[in-house]
This record gives structure tokens, sequence and C-alpha cells, in this order.
């Protein structure tokens, strides 16, 4: 038996490096832990440095109850509906937020009669505070200008405009301001925001209730498709059981690298290829100033970006399940072969 516990270490580690989720799939499960800032990040559409040091959480939920049209293989295939990559940090007044949002068809403007502020490609951040698991996230007897206290909803736009509701938290409120920006790409757009906490003062270890929305105008009329973090449907708006949970976490010397800027858009979470801890940061320049809450940014948005478009995970998911039932009857025959020699020996 002595000899049999290296050689079944040995198989276990084999087999760990394909069951263990990577860091990138981290929070494919509706939860994640989120960072301390050091110092706030400047809301400008840029990727800071210090966005390194923050876990990374993968957009890629249909919202299947809402347009099921879109949400089926066939349909996805023909024309892929955005995602997004994003990334939280925190510290006692701030929630702070970086989406990579990977579009083939940005759409800055809605031709539909009437269009929402979802209508455009964009990206929504629902939030509750208090991260109770079975309340109502708005207070829909009083309109939309008075909301539960800490729950809110904000959208920020392809072109930087902030809009949405929540408690006190308004567009143009001062101090309360919620702050936007966002940046156009060859792969889509980039998305930060800055939200700042209405009833709590944060700490490490709290939870704050979060999904993240992804907006799609795949056609230039409007919404034709969406994508969430945690809920497979789109239910988060209305009760906070369906929103995913923050773990406020202290700040964090590990990088986390960015993976290539390619047109990530499959169905599901991807399994990811780790890259060296010294892969460079994003530097791209933005083509205009940074775009304030309440203001456009200009930009060319008539661009379709190309790239590759990685495996699903539900065929990933299928080779690493076959790759773990090799290792496991790879572990067994070598344990009945070690213990028959070791009984022939003491016969």
């Amino acid at each position: 038996m002595k000899k049999l516990l290296p050689v079944l270490l040995a198989a276990g580690m084999i087999l760990s490096m394909f069951v263990l989720p990577t860091s990138a799939e981290a929070g494919s499960d509706g939860k994640t832990e989120v960072v301390k800032a050091e110092t706030p990040p400047t809301i400008d559409g840029e990727i800071d440095e210090m966005w390194e040091f923050a876990n990374e959480v993968y957009v890629a939920k249909f919202g299947s109850n809402i347009y099921p049209a879109t949400s089926t293989e066939k349909a996805h295939r023909k024309n892929p509906v955005a995602t997004a990559k994003v990334r939280f940090m925190w510290d006692k007044t701030h929630i702070y937020a970086l989406a990579r949002v990977f579009d083939r068809t940005p759409n800055g403007s809605a031709s539909k009669a009437n269009p929402e502020d979802c209508d455009i490609d964009s990206v929504d951040f629902q939030i509750s505070e208090n991260n109770d698991e079975n309340a109502s996230m708005r207070d829909d007897t009083v309109g939309k200008d008075n909301k539960l206290p800490g729950n809110g909803i904000f959208n920020v736009n392809i072109n930087g405009k902030v809009t949405g509701w929540g408690g006190v938290w308004f567009a143009d409120n001062g101090s309360e301001k919620v702050v936007g920006a966002a940046k156009k790409t060859d792969y889509g757009y980039i998305i930060e925001i800055a939200i700042p906490l209405q009833t709590m003062t944060a700490t490490e270890g709290d939870i704050i209730g979060m999904e993240i929305q992804v907006n799609d105008n795949q056609n230039g009329t409007g919404r034709t498709a969406i994508r969430q973090w945690s809920c497979d449907e789109c239910l988060g708006h209305s009760n906070t059981k369906y929103l995913g949970k923050l773990d406020l976490a202290k700040a964090s010397t590990t990088t986390v690298p960015f993976e290539d800027e390619t047109d990530i858009q499959t169905e599901t979470e991807p399994v990811s290829t780790k890259k060296p801890e010294t892969s460079p940061k994003n530097t791209d320049k933005p083509d205009s100033t940074s775009a304030p809450a309440g203001t456009s940014a200009p930009g060319d948005t008539s661009g379709k970006t190309t790239g590759t478009v990685p495996a699903d995970k539900d065929s990933n998911a299928g080779v690493i399940a076959a790759v773990a039932v090799i290792a496991v009857a790879v572990i067994a025959v070598v344990a009945v072969i070690i213990v028959r020699k070791n009984r022939e020996k003491t016969e």
C-alpha cells in the first residue's frame, strides 16, 4: 500500500487539473469575490492598471423568457448575441465595475418608436445593498420615482449615457451621482460605472446583491436579445432572489490577466485558456475624451468586428467529463494491478 499511495496521489493531481475551475470561470455560479480598491478608479472608459487585480465574471446566460426567438442555438449561430466580461472593485462608499462587451453589431441608437434606455446597446447593473434574498426590487405602487432604499438599476449605454432608478440615486444628484463612461473598441465597447452606496458603509465580508445584464440591439431598431450573469431568465429586476452575490474581500496583490480581446460570443460560460502573468495591459487610447454621465461620446459605430468564437461550454464540458472518466479508470486499473502484485509477493 505504501507504493500505491504515491501513484494515487499523482493520478489525483492529474485529474484535478481537468476538473477544477480556472480563474476566469470564477463567478459562473453567480457569486464572485470582489477585491478592495486602494484608490478609486478613474471612470473614463479606460482600463486602469488596478483592474488587473480584480476577478472577472462572464455574462453569457440568455434571457430566454424575454427574447425566446434570439435565444435558440440556430438564431445564435446566425447572429450571435453580445456577451461581456465584467470586473468589480469596492471601497467603503462605492461599488465600481468595468465591463468589456463583445458585440459584433454595435448600435448607439434605436429606430423604433419611443425607444427605452435598454433599446440601445448597453449594460444594466441591478444592485441590492442589503442582499435580501427574497424581496421586491422596487415598489411599483409609487412609480419609478421612489424605490426601495438600497435597490437600484442603472444603465450605461455605448455612448456613455447613464440612466436608471432607485431610492435617492439619480444621474444628476450631486454627490450621490452615479457616474458612468463608455469607449468604443474594435471588439465592441467598454463600460465603466461608479455606484455610490446609499444605505451602508462597506466593509470586508459584506455581501451585496448584483445582476449584470447586457442589452443587445442587433439590427438598429431596438433591443433584440439580452445576456445575464446570475439568472437564466430576466428576473433580477423584479426580485432580489435572482441576483448574484458580490463578496467584498480585501485588496489583492495577485493579477488576473486580461484575455485576448477577441469576439467572445458563446452561449454559456467557456473554459478559458490562462495567459502568463506578464500579459500586457490594454493600452488602447479612447477615440474621445471621457464620457461623463448624461453625455454622449463621439465615435464611429458602423464597423463590424471580426474574431474567433471559442467552443461552447457544453462541448468543453463533454471533453472534461470524458477525460475525468478516463483518469478515474486509469487510477482504478493501476490500483488493482499493484494490489495483485502485493498479494503475489506475500503468497
